[in-house]
């Protein structure tokens, strides 16, 4: 998630104007640790500003 979140400041800081981050639907159903980090990138990315 750390590297998410250095991705989603360098993309603020650089003025991107789009962000695309690939979701998985049901993501926060699925016990795994993988995909609770996935989850918590994803809302990483939609709490960063960039649309």
């Amino acid at each position: 998630m750390l590297g998410t979140r250095r991705l989603v400041a360098a993309a603020t800081e650089g003025g991107v104007a789009h962000l695309i981050y690939v979701s998985i639907v049901g993501v926060d159903r699925v016990p795994y640790a993988h995909y609770r980090h996935k989850l918590a990138a994803e809302q990483v990315v939609a709490a960063g500003g960039v649309p």
